[in-house]
């Protein structure tokens, strides 16, 4: 009989031990970290990764929600996502990642890195949005303010900047992978600043050759969208002075007559004087032919439509595009 209770108290004490591991272990593996935003920086020859989860506890969906930043640092992307996950016990779900944040410094080694591991990372949408930043931890720092998390947050100032300014960004992983494989390898990023806790669109930033080359103001980044037809309609501004852009459509085409000549032709419906806008392109034409920076993707038209030339000065496209000569039509 004492052998039977001993027995007895002996398995009473084992599931009392096991149910108490259990509860550990659902402490443990029972949160979440759904990932809301990525980011990658490039310094001293290595690349650090940024990862903003959101930790959910399912075993109490009323438990309060919590953010936090985790970091990883390594001689290549993988080494970097290795020391990520060094700092977490938990699986990271990245289905629900809105945002990825590229340093203004990366390097084009960096960038094909990110963007070949960024393909192959499992359950990644490949339409969330990339933007561009000189400070990849500072701005995913920030205090959220009509979210959880910072992530969710950079793509609301998105929405709303291109529903008043009417800039349709085309900033999508999948979008801007087709221009890096492109001819020209130049693809285009709404720029975030941050100040004082503070952030905001602060124009674009182009990267040519996986490397960031040239960056537009607001101002610039409208006369952009205009020149690129890629503006919806919206409101901005123009030397201090405010417009409207009802409607717009541009087109660009090689001349003739004249192979060294490019015709934009704009359609547009504005408040503002339609030759102000022709000089602000003309302007911007001049400022990106600085920096042998082909902005407009006038090399993709060339080389669909005069391969004979492209061919010849694809080599030394920079400049071909210095040299080229802009004739713009507004009706």
């Amino acid at each position: 009989m004492k052998k039977l209770i001993c027995l007895c108290l002996a398995l009473l004490m084992c599931g009392v031990l096991y149910g108490c591991g259990s509860v550990k272990t659902g402490a443990i593996y029972t949160y979440d970290y759904l990932v809301s935003a990525l980011g990658f920086e490039n310094k001293n020859d290595k690349i650090t990764v940024f990862a903003e989860a959101i930790i959910i506890n399912t075993e109490d969906m009323s438990a309060e929600k919590r953010t936090e930043l985790l970091e990883g640092t390594g001689e290549n992307i993988a080494e970097a996502f290795a020391d990520l996950y060094k700092k977490t016990v938990q699986t990271l779900e990245f289905s629900h990642c809105a945002v990825a944040v590229i340093s203004e410094n990366i390097s084009a080694t960096a960038l094909s890195q990110i963007s070949d591991f960024c393909l192959k990372l499992d359950k990644l949408n490949l339409s969330i949005r990339l933007v561009s930043t000189p400070n990849v931890k500072k701005l995913l720092s920030c205090t959220p303010v009509t979210s959880l998390a910072m992530g969710y947050d950079i793509i609301t100032m998105l929405e709303t900047e291109s529903l008043l300014r009417g800039i349709r960004y085309k900033n999508r992983f999948y979008e801007t992978e087709a221009l890096r494989k492109g001819e020209l390898n130049i693809f285009s990023l709404p720029a975030i600043k941050t100040e004082q806790e503070k952030f905001f669109v602060d124009g674009i930033s182009v990267f040519k050759e996986d490397e960031f080359s040239l960056k537009l103001n607001n101002e610039q980044a409208i006369i952009y969208s205009i020149a690129t037809d890629s503006q919806k309609g919206g409101k901005f501004l123009l030397d201090s002075a405010e417009y409207e852009i009802l409607t717009c459509l541009t087109t660009a085409q090689l001349s003739r007559n004249n192979p060294d000549t490019v015709i934009f032709t704009t359609k547009i419906k504005t408040t503002c004087n339609k030759q102000i806008i022709k000089k602000k392109i003309q302007e911007l034409f001049e400022y990106s032919k600085q920096f042998e920076t082909d902005i407009f993707s006038l090399g993709n038209i060339l080389a669909h439509r005069d391969t004979e030339t492209w061919q010849k000065v694809k080599n030394n496209y920079g400049e071909y595009y210095r040299n080229l000569k802009l004739r713009v039509i507004m009706k």
